[in-house]
Formats: C-alpha cells, structure tokens, sequence
C-alpha cells in the first residue's frame, strides 16, 4: 500500500465543501493526526502521519509518517506514534505526543528532536504565548516542561487536555467541567462544563465541546453562545482570526463561527470492510 491510496481513498468519501489556535494571527495550514489501515490479497497495511493541509483541504502535506505495506516493508518513521499536533505561537514548529514522549520538528518535518520522556507517558502538548515551554498531559495530571532545561513542574494532579492562552492561563478538562489555572500551579477556577477545550487568539474565551455541539465561552464563564450545532463533535480550534472553526466529528471539518455553517471536510473518517481511516486533533497554524 502507498501512502496516496490510502489518502485518495480519503477524499473519494469526503463531503464536499459546503482542531490548538492560541494565538492570534493570519489563517494558514491545519495540522492534525491521520491513522489509516487497509487490507488486500497481499496483507494488512497500515499508516500514520502528521499531515497538514490549507483549510479548504488541498495542497496536503505528509509532514511525518510510518507506512507498512502489507509485506512488512517499512517506509518513514516507525518507531514512533503520531498523535496531537501542536502549533507554536509563530507558526514554525510544531509538538506532537510520540507515544511515550513528546517530539518537535519543524512544520516541513525538518529538524525533527524526541524529547526524554518527563514522566511515564507524556502527551497532548501546548506551547506557551513565548514558545519556550509546553504544557502536557503527563503521568498523574497536567505538567509545564521547559524542554531546553529540562526543568518540569506538576501544576494540575488530576486533568487532560491542557491549551496555554496568549494571556498566560491554561485551560484543562476534568470530569467533563472545563477549567482554567496559572502556568506555575495554584488554585484552578471553573469556566464551564464541557470537554476539550482551546483558547480564542484573544485568550478572553474557550471554545469547547458539549451536548448539542461546539460553544465558546468567556473566560470567567459567563455567555456560553452554541456557534455550530452537532453530535458527537470534540476537538474545537479556532481560527487565528476567529473567524472559522475547525473540529472533529467523524473527520475534521471546518465551521464558520458566524452562523455554524461548514465550509469544508478535510479528510472524512472511514470504516469500510476492512479499510479504516482515522484524522483527528486539529490544529490551525497562524502566519
């Protein structure tokens, strides 16, 4: 199996046009996760990437992948996994949780770097408004790692899905109820019950998933306002004009914030006989 057959058979079930943006900015590429698996007379293949695209879906670009064909011929990285990129704040690098551990690259792949795991299971990173640090989901809560140093901090014990604000607050999941805290600990406020939260470029609300679809609401949770009405959506990003959203929902797709109207599938999620594929974790890169 080829990379391009897994991702044509993709966008040969994708709707036609009608995932974290922290910082403000012009709109340019999407990044998100792509987990594909396919089986012929041959064997079962299987791919993975981080793959970014433009927010209508074209001009894909596989920043860095694992093919196994169905002989067991390994093409690319396989030694790791490929889950939650993260754009920084400049547009020019980008996070992504490994597996075990935290990598950072370039957006062109480039300048790829594993970081040393900072406790048993690093994942879902964030980067701070100054690029210099990450927030991550880590062995026993929420973490602030200055991969430089090396220096690391717990600053939640029980949480997931931390985003860093471009006014310095970290928005987390816990128990289905979105909170924010301070980079360096403290006592954590509740801004509203909902899941995945990402901060608007502004960093003066969150956009975040619940029952009947994708909401924004301010920081100090007050005018919680539906934007696009859906079911089973999660993974909500703003746009870093705050124009659009982009979230997942069998695929990601793309929402004007406007007046919730999609504007484009960029991959659709697959479950065809023994054919599978999987795009999730948007996340808009700002230029």
């Amino acid at each position: 199996m080829r990379r391009l057959s897994i991702f044509a058979l993709a966008c040969a079930l994708t709707a036609p046009a009608a995932a974290h943006a922290t910082f403000p900015g012009g709109n340019a590429r999407i990044a998100l996760d792509l987990h594909a698996t396919n089986a012929d007379d041959v064997g079962k293949s299987s791919y993975r990437s981080i793959t970014s695209l433009r927010s209508d879906g074209s001009r894909d670009e596989f920043v860095r992948e694992c093919q196994i064909t169905g002989r067991g011929a390994r093409m690319g990285d396989c030694t790791i996994d490929y889950y939650s990129p993260s754009w920084s704040p400049n547009g020019r690098r980008l996070a992504f949780d490994a597996g075990r551990s935290l990598a950072l690259m370039n957006g062109d792949g480039t300048d790829f770097r594993l970081l040393a795991p900072f406790t048993a299971d690093d994942g879902e990173p964030a980067w701070s408004r100054s690029g210099r640090q990450l927030a991550f989901t880590g062995q026993g809560g929420i973490w602030v790692a200055d991969p430089a140093t090396r220096r690391v901090k717990r600053i939640v014990t029980r949480g997931s899905g931390p985003d860093w604000s471009s006014r310095h607050r970290i928005a987390f999941e816990r128990g289905g109820t979105v909170f924010s805290v301070k980079p360096g600990g403290g006592r954590a406020k509740r801004i509203a019950r909902g899941r995945d939260p990402g901060w608007a470029p502004s960093g003066r609300s969150v956009v975040l998933a619940r029952r009947g679809g994708i909401y924004t609401v301010r920081a100090d949770g007050r005018k919680l306002k539906r934007i696009v009405r859906c079911s089973g959506c999660s993974t909500p990003v703003l746009s870093p004009d705050g124009r659009f959203v982009a979230y997942d929902q069998r695929g990601v797709r793309v929402a004007r914030v406007s007046d919730g109207k999609r504007e484009a599938t960029l991959i659709a999620d697959i479950s065809a006989g023994t054919d599978t594929v999987n795009a999730s974790d948007p996340s808009w890169q700002s230029r």
